[in-house]
């Protein structure tokens, strides 16, 4: 979910991510806007304690909660997101640019291809098979 940096359209947005199931919560808030008018751990507390009024019968447990929200406030606007996806990691796709690959038949060509494509190549793939020529 996305809002303005707004302080009641942030809190607004983080009680939509709460489930009326959750028995804990914990708000994680990062601030790249410094301009923004308050600190990190004021979001949590400011957040946190809306949270708390609509939902009375949840509890804050920050070292192993049911819902945790994470909220950036960037620039332009307030990113909220409560679910994380596990990846493996790098940077993204193109960014240093791309380059041919040559791939042979041993492990070790996939193996150097997925470590150039964590580093954000684009890997375009090249195979090349030339079975030993016999004269008769």
């Amino acid at each position: 979910i996305f809002c303005e940096n707004d302080l009641e359209k942030i809190t607004n947005s983080a009680i939509k991510l709460v489930n009326k199931d959750d028995k804990t919560f914990k708000i994680s808030a990062r601030r790249n806007n410094k301009k923004f008018e308050l600190t990190s751990a004021e979001i949590n507390q400011k957040v946190g304690a809306s949270v708390l009024k609509y939902f009375p019968l949840i509890k804050v447990d920050v070292h192993n909660p049911e819902c945790n929200i994470n909220i950036e406030v960037r620039s332009d606007k307030t990113y909220l997101f409560s679910k994380t996806y596990e990846a493996l990691g790098g940077l993204p796709v193109g960014i240093s640019g791309s380059t041919l690959h040559l791939m042979s038949g041993g492990i070790d060509s996939p193996v150097a291809a997925f470590n150039l494509m964590k580093r954000g190549l684009k890997v375009s793939f090249l195979s090349f098979i030339s079975p030993p020529q016999t004269d008769e």
